[in-house]
């Protein structure tokens, strides 16, 4: 920089520096705008990397692709500038090329499409039967599962839908940062080369066949003889093994939860906060919404069952008008 007469506030001088960040962008002393350019590229990388899946399945038709396109072309500063603040700073989608302003039905659709799309790239398992983060250390260098959790703190914040497919052991980490071994099962492992190996030893009839899977077992850190009489403990290595491995991503993933208190509040109240991860329905007085916002993937196998009352005078006697009859614990509506 060019010597000049510090600037003063009070009697500090302020520090002269060659560069630095304003509302997401670097300015530099000398106008040179080719490392901010390099950091903005780099954030909207992250996020294109995190809806790959979303571009590349085919179960998502092309209109909702290119909507979704619109919505995440907004500068990833905005969503480095907001991730900051308060929850009472509401996320806003502004959609490139066209009018509008987006009073929350925006923000929860693209906060529903976010979901959804991490829970494809970064987590692995069964349906309904609760999902382990994938084993990935090039996203855990990334800082990848920093950012998952970062968008998750944000859609609970701001009345997105729930990440409600954890499994318990990966939920209670995320609550006490430590794991409880002694409750790992078989039913924990979500990966499926672990999934099957536990199945080619549990069906092993014999030595020779336990032993074709004898540098598979080892690998996953079981240092015992190979015996048939020694099936359960193998099993317990790859249990461990495949689990245990997680803890860095569970780690990440805490530290970008963090963003708006959440983790402290899973801390305090685990059993409050247990169906926003694991199972169960949202709970309002937490998110502040009225109704259960449902991921794409819920949406297919959603399904309203309409019953129709044809004895109704027999039972209510001589009436005119009949008013429909709801039931929402199990989706059921009477007329």
């Amino acid at each position: 920089m060019t010597t000049q007469d510090p600037i003063m506030v009070g009697l500090q001088p302020l520090e002269a520096v060659n560069q630095l960040t304003y509302l997401g962008s670097i300015p530099a002393s000398d106008r040179d705008g080719d490392y901010d350019v390099v950091c903005q590229i780099a954030k909207a990388g992250v996020v294109f990397q995190l809806l790959r899946p979303i571009w590349s399945t085919p179960k998502i038709d092309l209109a909702t692709k290119i909507r979704l396109l619109n919505f995440t072309l907004v500068e990833a500063d905005q969503w480095q500038r907001k991730k900051a603040a308060s929850p009472t700073s509401v996320l806003r989608v502004v959609p490139i090329g066209e009018a509008g302003v987006d009073t929350g039905a925006l923000r929860k659709e693209f906060l529903s499409d976010m979901i959804s799309g991490i829970e494809s790239r970064f987590f692995e398992g069964p349906e309904n039967k609760g999902k382990n983060p994938k084993y990935s250390l090039t996203d855990l260098d990334n800082e990848n599962f920093r950012t998952v959790g970062e968008i998750i703190a944000v859609s609970l914040a701001q009345g997105g839908p729930s990440p409600a497919f954890f499994k318990e052991w990966c939920y209670n980490v995320l609550c006490s940062g430590e794991v409880d071994f002694s409750c790992l099962s078989k039913e924990d492992v979500a990966d499926v080369e672990s999934s099957l190996l536990i199945s080619k030893v549990e069906d092993a009839a014999d030595i020779q066949s336990l032993m074709l899977w004898a540098d598979e077992i080892v690998s996953c850190g079981y240092t015992n003889q190979i015996e048939m009489d020694s099936k359960e403990s193998m099993i317990r290595a790859i249990v461990l093994h495949c689990t245990t491995r997680l803890i860095p991503m569970l780690q990440e993933l805490k530290k970008g939860m963090e963003l708006y208190g959440l983790v402290n509040l899973m801390a305090v109240n685990p059993e409050a906060c247990h169906s926003l991860f694991v199972t169960g329905k949202i709970l309002k007085w937490m998110t502040g919404q009225s109704h259960v916002p449902i991921l794409p993937d819920e949406k297919r196998h959603f399904k309203i069952t309409c019953k129709f009352d044809h004895e109704c005078k027999e039972r209510l006697g001589d009436h005119s008008i009949c008013y429909p009859v709801v039931s929402a614990s199990t989706v059921t509506f009477v007329l």
